[in-house]
């Protein structure tokens, strides 16, 4: 068994949210207000961490921890992230855009229109540094990577509020949504240019239904831990 205690978790789930902020103060912002909100952002986040208590320990096969980390790498796959899969229409201009954080120079600007690249878009930033220094391909498979880990994340949230009791459940209800996604997007494209408009908007509807679900499991692991 691996022992994974909480502090453990919650360290590197904090490393996870401000890398991207750190990202985007010395990007974005001129040197001083980027150096006094890292100082800050650091502050607030070693506190946290400190007051933590470090009671609870998650307990792991190396079984789980092999095969959960296969099955969410492999599912990964499935949400379009990286190119790897096929996408949903508002991915294409939002690779537009993580194409400009890596090919521009931050903050991003365009003179034709006389205006900086304005949306939420931390979660690409780390990624875009892969991309600056090794090329797109690189950015692609790093921002697969990224997400790949935030989901992990999350999973390990799961498995520390139930002590591993319910591992087996969990992971399967990880594999049942992204199943039922993965189908109706094949549906989806089987009928979004065919002479079936219902069926369109059907198969649309449940696949904003099942992510919707996804996001609440999300926040719900959040909320508690």
């Amino acid at each position: 068994m691996i022992n994974i205690s909480s502090k453990q978790i919650k360290f590197f789930i904090v490393l996870y949210i401000t890398i991207p902020l750190y990202l985007f103060f010395f990007g974005w912002t001129k040197p001083i207000i980027a150096v006094c909100l890292s100082i800050l952002l650091f502050l607030a986040s070693s506190s946290y961490l400190r007051n933590t208590k470090n009671i609870e320990t998650l307990q792991i096969s190396k079984k789980t921890l092999i095969v959960s980390i296969i099955l969410i790498l492999f599912f990964t796959i499935f949400t379009g992230v990286g190119g790897y899969f096929s996408q949903t229409d508002d991915s294409h201009w939002r690779n537009a855009i993580f194409t400009d954080l890596i090919n521009y120079s931050w903050p991003v600007y365009y003179p034709k229109i006389d205006s900086i690249m304005c949306y939420y878009f931390l979660f690409w930033l780390p990624a875009a540094i892969v991309g600056k220094i090794f090329g797109h391909l690189a950015a692609n498979f790093a921002l697969y990577l990224y997400m790949a880990l935030g989901i992990y994340l999350v999973f390990l949230l799961m498995l520390k509020k139930d002590n591993c009791s319910l591992e087996n459940v969990i992971i399967i209800i990880f594999i049942i949504f992204s199943f039922i996604y993965f189908v109706f997007s094949f549906f989806l494209h089987l009928f979004q240019n065919s002479r079936y408009p219902f069926q369109y908007r059907l198969f649309y509807y449940i696949i904003c239904f099942t992510k919707s679900l996804i996001s609440l499991k999300i926040l719900f692991s959040f909320l508690i831990v």
